[in-house]
């Protein structure tokens, strides 16, 4: 299992990767500045719950594919670059900021939670990478609810370009 994991990482990234430079280099997408709206910060249950909801489909939907390994792989990288062509309009340092403090735990949870549709599938063991990929989506998704807007607010009242 710690090939697949690796494995659906490796696809994380590359989407994600991909989609960036595709939106900010190839469509002209990125810009110098970004500005980050305080009401933002302020609605961070409110966007606890969005996150939550979002990651949990794809989640679901990425368990339920296990079978379909080829397929389970083409919806997270089609999922990551979506993400990407999103964070492609702001300079590389700044999207690295905005993605990381959060992105780890997502990736790996999403990892997780692929490798779990695949033990399940086989009728083989999947009860703790399904527990243990909720948990880093749920980790995931307080660090993006609470800290990740404070640290592009951070970045923005700085004028960081970079």
């Amino acid at each position: 299992m710690a090939r697949a994991l690796i494995e659906v990482l490796g696809i994380e990234v590359l989407g994600l990767s991909f989609g960036y430079l595709v939106g900010h280099y190839l469509m002209g997408l990125g810009s110098t500045a970004i500005v980050i709206n305080p009401a933002v910060v302020n609605s961070a249950m409110l966007l606890l719950i969005v996150i939550l909801s979002r990651n949990f489909v794809v989640a679901l939907v990425v368990f339920l594919l296990g079978r379909y390994v080829f397929i389970q792989d083409l919806v997270v990288a089609l999922a990551l670059l979506y993400d990407g062509l999103l964070i492609s309009y702001v300079p590389p340092l700044i999207a690295l900021m905005g993605v990381l403090p959060h992105g780890v735990f997502e990736l790996l949870g999403f990892a997780e939670v692929a490798v779990a549709g695949r033990g399940f599938a086989r009728g083989g063991a999947f009860l703790r990478s399904l527990l243990l990929g909720v948990v880093l989506i749920i980790v995931a998704g307080f660090i993006e609810s609470f800290v990740t807007p404070r640290v592009l607010l951070l970045v923005s009242r700085h004028g960081l370009t970079v």
